[in-house]
């Protein structure tokens, strides 16, 4: 059924309202029906998809290289940590009396040890877990001089694991420099 205005109406009403659609009513006379098609329906639908899609790739991949990106700031920080307090010549409790000799930094299946290095004993002072990520390095040993400077030439691969889109390398150099992560092209 129609609703009838009698055929009053402004040409201004007619002129700004959205086309509609025309039915025929009961009585023979064309009314105007307002709503979309199935198919413009479907349409619309099918865009939002597709655009909620990409959206959600482009999500994914970017949590994934923010992974491996943390991955790599926390092997940095580890280092440099160890750099600072060989520097520094802070040497822990469990050295006694024997003087420092440096600090070490051990990379093991996901796990980065900090341990200072004294004549005779090694003393385990911090160890950071990384999960999600595979670490690799160059020496299985990264060693901070202390005082005397110097340092074992390292670098440290951070990836993403499984799957290993994402490549990142920290490098330690002989004179105990650590240069940020920088994302290197390829996979693990």
């Amino acid at each position: 059924m129609c609703a009838d205005n009698g055929g009053r109406g402004s040409i201004q009403s007619v002129l700004y309202q959205k086309p509609m659609r025309f039915a025929v009513s009961n009585k023979g006379r064309a009314c105007r029906q307002a709503g979309f098609t199935f198919v413009e329906l479907l349409v619309v639908v099918g865009i939002m998809i597709l655009l909620s899609g990409g959206g959600l790739a482009t999500f994914l991949d970017l949590r994934d290289r923010r992974v491996v990106l943390a991955g790599a700031r926390t092997v940095e920080q580890a280092l440099r940590e160890a750099s600072r307090r060989s520097l520094a010549g802070e040497k822990p409790s469990g050295c006694g009396s024997n003087p420092l000799k440096g600090y070490q930094v051990r990379i093991v299946s996901g796990s980065i040890y900090t341990s200072a290095v004294c004549p005779g004993s090694t003393v385990t002072e911090t160890q950071v877990d990384v999960s999600g990520i595979k670490l690799s390095t160059t020496q299985s040993v990264i060693f901070f001089g202390g005082l005397k400077g110097g340092s074992t030439a390292a670098t440290v691969s951070i990836c993403q694991f499984p799957g290993g889109k994402y490549l990142y390398q920290v490098t330690v150099n002989s004179t105990g420099a650590i240069e940020a992560p920088l994302r290197k092209p390829g996979s693990c």
